[in-house]
């Protein structure tokens, strides 16, 4: 489970652990993953340096060309490296996605996208969409408890027992 970048990173791992692409820094086995949560993921970080939403894209701009360094022009292999639909194969985890419609940071139609792609790759994909949801609903108050209470269930169903 994972929210925002942390969706980023729980997507892209698991989808390259089930495709056998994933090397562990410690020797170790890479497990198989049997599902994944992702509220909120930056599945496209070109698409959120990118963004034009109305009150933050400067800053969110500004924010993503720190994280990664620079631009996506500057640094295409980074920004490729780290994008999710790439990473997209038929092995991927049954994957629960939270898209907010609202998001001042990640744009929705970059989850829509992701979602899609997914679909058409055949990976079981259920999606939560929270029409007024904003990057952050789920840290406090009713938006927290839903998305818990779903993931847990969905976790559960695809072989979590606790």
């Amino acid at each position: 489970m994972g929210e925002s970048a942390g969706g980023n990173l729980v997507i892209n791992a698991a989808y390259l652990a089930n495709a056998g692409k994933l090397q562990s820094s410690c020797g170790g086995r890479v497990p198989h993953i049997n599902a994944v949560s992702a509220i909120y993921p930056g599945v496209d970080l070109v698409a959120i340096h990118n963004n034009t939403y109305w009150g933050a894209g400067p800053d969110v701009k500004a924010m993503v060309t720190e994280y990664m360094g620079g631009s996506p022009q500057q640094f295409p292999e980074r920004y490729a490296a780290v994008a999710s639909a790439p990473k997209i194969t038929p092995s991927a985890p049954p994957t629960l996605l939270f898209i907010t419609e609202n998001d001042h940071l990640v744009p929705p139609d970059s989850m829509r996208g992701f979602d899609a792609k997914a679909r058409q790759a055949g990976v079981q994909v259920r999606t939560i969409s929270v029409p007024y949801g904003e990057h952050g609903f789920d840290l406090t108050g009713i938006g927290n408890v839903i998305v818990r209470q779903v993931t847990w269930q969905f976790l559960r169903e695809y072989g979590r027992d606790s």
